[in-house]
């Protein structure tokens, strides 16, 4: 999984791909490639700052994650896939802070502790990789510490 760069197309229809009456979902968005993801992600995190003024992005964030969370527990590889993409489209984000990045790579921390599918560990340590990228020093030890622990790697 790359860093989405979205085409000027998805990034201009994104704006129709929000529900604006309904809560925000990921499930959503399943069927969706990564780049419409992305797209519809940044749109509805960057809505929701301007909207709350920062106020309440904290908690705009939990909800993703918890949503995230939930995907992640699930025994559909589509479905994991969809939680990854999700996880790297907000690694690029300027939400979040270093909280963020320390959430992400917990759930990536889970993944690799609990599934064996390389149908998903692969994508999963592409997503790793661009956390260790984008996420800083500590980040980056963090992502170290996974490497050091996980077996598959060293196999792979």
């Amino acid at each position: 999984m790359k860093p989405s760069r979205l085409s000027p197309e998805i990034a201009r229809n994104a704006q129709d791909l929000v529900a604006k009456d309904q809560p925000f979902s990921i499930a959503a968005y399943i069927s969706s490639g990564p780049d419409v993801i992305a797209a519809v992600l940044r749109k509805h995190v960057e809505e929701e700052a301007r909207g709350l003024g920062g106020e309440d992005l904290p908690r705009v964030m939990d909800q993703l994650y918890e949503q995230i969370s939930s995907l992640l527990q699930s025994n559909d590889a589509a479905v994991v896939l969809l939680a990854l993409h999700a996880i790297d489209a907000l690694i690029d984000l300027p939400f979040g802070g270093p909280s963020k990045f320390a959430k992400l790579a917990n759930f990536l921390r889970n993944v690799f502790e609990v599934k064996r599918d390389p149908e998903i560990l692969v994508p999963a340590s592409t997503v790793l990789g661009h956390l260790a990228n984008v996420g800083g020093p500590l980040t980056a030890r963090q992502v170290e510490q996974q490497v050091s622990y996980n077996n598959w790697f060293q196999f792979s």
